[in-house]
């Protein structure tokens, strides 16, 4: 199931959030093929992506629950990864 979404400057990509198996990762998907692309894979909920001005990378948010207090607090942080 697709989350927060955001269209890339030239508008010919969709960078989204996708919900699968209780964890949350950022895609991509190419308007003019419909590949979808899954830009990550890790124990991080991903999510909110926004394209880079240039439009060469995605930053995102990586949230991770707080290792003394669970998951009452979270880490968050503002990742970046490359557009293919």
């Amino acid at each position: 199931r697709p989350g927060s979404m955001a269209f890339s400057p030239d508008g010919r990509r969709v960078a989204f959030g996708v919900y699968a198996a209780g964890d949350s990762e950022i895609a991509l998907l190419d308007i003019d093929t419909a590949a979808v692309t899954l830009l990550t894979s890790n124990r991080s909920p991903d999510r909110f992506p926004v394209f880079s001005r240039d439009g060469k990378r995605i930053y995102f948010e990586a949230r991770n629950a707080d290792p003394v207090f669970g998951r009452r607090r979270a880490i968050v942080r503002v990742a970046t990864i490359a557009a293919p």
